[in-house]
């Protein structure tokens, strides 16, 4: 049986706080500002992966970040089309091996821990309801660092192998699609955001054993400050 981490593990916790709190801000912010926008902004993320194995037991979000510059350009008073430029920290951990298939199958029991960075090129379609803005869009991505430390346990007594790849063992390029909402308090903004990757992560090699056709899966919590 196959096991599939996706969306489902979305911290919705979170992201249902966040809102209750956008929402007993003030209503008083409007896109009536015709004018482009530069501005820096940044935030947390909440990463995992799209892991379709069926020896993955569990898997684990990851808390990273993400931090960039971002033009909004309206379209009328209610679209806009935001570009951006971020740095984003993402990956997640799992195990693997220890269920009774498993151990059928012959599989090692193992932790994989994936640490990856990207420049991510997002581009967001904007629907403004007053402050509030609802936004959609595909990014493209490049892999600028990578890490993955995968330890295998090779007996009883717990002493394991530690195998370390890096970013030469993982596709270079990732895209697939952002959506969220916001809130726009005069130059400063808030929301939050799911991250859909559709690129598969793996090179080849050792690391498609690890990974599979594995996908990156990312929640943020941003905040931002336009000039």
């Amino acid at each position: 049986m196959k096991t599939n981490f996706q969306t489902k593990k979305i911290p919705a916790g979170l992201i249902c706080l966040l809102m209750v709190l956008l929402s007993t801000l003030p209503v008083t912010a409007q896109n009536e500002d015709p004018a482009p926008r530069f501005g820096v902004k940044g935030g947390l993320n909440l990463s995992s992966l799209f892991v379709n194995d069926p020896n993955v037991e569990s898997s684990t979000w990851k808390a990273g970040y993400h931090a960039g510059v971002y033009l909004k350009i309206p379209l009328t008073h209610l679209l806009s089309i935001q570009p951006e430029v971020l740095y984003s920290n993402t990956g997640s951990r799992f195990r693997y091996g220890n269920s009774g298939l498993g151990q059928a199958l012959g599989v090692q029991p193992g932790t994989v821990r994936f640490d990856l960075g990207y420049l991510q090129v997002p581009v967001l379609f904007m629907i403004h309801l007053g402050p509030f803005n609802v936004h959609a869009g595909p990014y493209a991505a490049y892999l600028l660092n990578a890490n993955l430390d995968h330890e295998i346990s090779n007996d009883i007594s717990g002493n394991a192998n530690i195998l370390n790849l890096n970013q030469t063992d993982f596709q270079r390029f990732d895209y697939g699609v952002a959506a969220g909402v916001g809130y726009d308090l005069r130059k400063f903004r808030l929301g939050v955001r799911y991250n859909h990757g559709s690129g598969q992560l793996d090179d080849g090699g050792i690391a498609d054993r690890l990974t599979g056709n594995a996908r990156n899966a990312v929640a943020q919590v941003y905040a931002g400050f336009s000039f």
